[in-house]
C-alpha cells in the first residue's frame, strides 16, 4: 500500500505543468527530477516509460501543454465539432434496431450570452432527440436541394418560430450530419451572416447550433439559429438586443429572452417563486417563441434565403 501511494504521488508530481525550476550553483535542476528517480526506482522503468506515463496522465487529467494554445469559446462556433459529436455519441440505426444501452445524444454549443466559460472552447451534451422537443419538430416549407443530393438525401427548411420574420431557424434533416457538403453549407452561411448583418461589428452576431438524432429513422436534425449578441447589465440583470433596441425590462411577461443551448429547444430555468414561473406554466410555447423574437437577428431570413439561392441550395421550393 505504501508503495502504491508513493508511486501515485510521484506520478502526479511528474505531470505538473509548467515545471518550476530551481537554480543551484552547479547547474539548473528541474524540481521533478527527484520524483522521476523515485518513480524509476519503484516501478523499475526506464525514462521512456516514465515519459509515456507522464503523457498518459497529462491526457487523462486534461493538463494543457501550452495554456495559451487553447481556443476560446466566445465568438467561435465550432460547427464541425458539434456535428461530429452528435454522430459519434448516438446510434446510427433506426429505433427498432437499437441495442440495449443505446442512447440518443444531443450536441451543441452555447452562444456567448449563454456561456459562462470564456477561455476554453467546449460543447454541451445531453440525452435526447428531435422528437423530444416540439419546437424543433416544427416545419414550414421543406425542400430537397439538388446540390445536396449526394449528401445523405438532406431536407432543408427555414422555419419561422417567433412573430417577427427574422425569428427563424434553419433545420436540416439528413443521414450523415458530417457530410462535407453539409458542413460547408453551414460554415459558409455563418460567415455570410457575420459579414452582411453585423452592422460593422461581427461580434454583434452569434449563433445557436445543435445536432441531434431525429429519434426513429436513424437520421439527424441540425438546428442553426442566427441571433443578435445580447448585451447584459450586471447592475439590473436585464438584457438588450443592440440591433433591435429591445430591452428585457420592457418584456415583463417574458420569462426568458436569450437563445442558448437549452432555450433553442424549449428548455430554460426560472425561479419557481417568480412571476416568470407562472408565465411559463400558463403558456410555455409562447415563452419560447418570445425568446426567439427577442434575440432575433434583423435581416436574417432574407439573408439566409438569398444565400441559398445564390449558392444553388434553393431550387425555387
Amino acid at each position: 500500500m505504501m508503495l502504491l501511494v508513493r508511486v501515485c504521488a510521484a506520478a502526479c508530481a511528474a505531470v505538473r505543468w509548467p515545471l518550476a525550476k530551481a537554480k543551484t550553483k552547479k547547474k539548473e535542476v528541474s524540481n521533478d527530477e527527484p520524483w522521476k528517480k523515485v518513480v524509476q526506482n519503484e516501478m523499475r522503468c526506464d525514462p521512456r516509460q516514465l515519459d509515456l506515463l507522464q503523457e498518459h496522465l497529462s491526457f487523462e487529467m486534461q493538463l494543457p501543454r501550452d495554456p495559451h494554445a487553447r481556443l476560446p469559446n466566445w465568438y467561435l462556433t465550432d460547427i464541425e465539432k458539434i456535428l461530429m459529436e452528435a454522430k459519434l455519441l448516438s446510434p446510427s440505426r433506426p429505433s427498432g434496431k437499437m441495442l440495449p444501452g443505446d442512447t440518443y445524444h444531443v450536441s451543441g454549443q452555447n452562444p456567448k450570452i449563454g456561456s459562462s466559460i470564456e477561455g476554453t472552447q467546449h460543447t454541451q451534451i445531453q440525452r435526447g432527440c428531435l422528437a423530444d422537443h416540439p419546437i424543433l419538430m416544427m416545419t414550414s416549407r421543406p425542400w430537397r436541394s439538388q446540390k445536396l443530393e449526394s449528401s445523405s438525401d438532406a431536407i432543408l427548411d427555414i422555419v419561422p418560430v417567433g412573430q417577427h420574420e427574422d425569428a427563424v431557424m434553419l433545420k436540416i434533416v439528413c443521414e450523415d450530419p458530417t457530410s462535407p457538403p453539409i458542413v460547408k453549407l453551414l460554415v459558409d452561411l455563418r460567415l455570410e451572416l457575420l459579414l452582411t448583418l453585423c452592422g460593422g461589428e461581427p461580434r454583434n452576431v452569434d449563433f445557436a447550433v445543435k445536432c441531434l438524432p431525429t429519434g426513429g429513422d436513424g437520421r439527424f436534425g441540425i438546428i442553426f439559429v442566427p441571433i443578435s449578441q445580447l448585451a447584459y447589465s450586471k447592475e439590473d440583470g436585464h438584457y438588450t438586443n443592440p440591433l433591435t433596441g429591445c430591452r428585457s425590462v420592457d418584456e415583463s411577461e417574458l420569462p426568458v429572452c436569450k437563445i442558448d443551448f437549452g432555450t433553442v429547444s424549449g428548455i430554460f430555468l426560472v425561479d419557481c417563486d417568480s412571476v416568470s414561473w407562472s408565465a411559463s406554466m400558463r403558456n410555455g410555447e409562447k415563452s419560447v417563441r418570445g425568446a426567439y423574437n427577442f434575440s432575433r437577428l434583423p435581416g436574417a431570413r432574407k439573408a439566409m434565403e438569398a444565400f441559398m439561392k445564390s449558392k444553388g441550395y434553393f431550387d425555387g421550393a
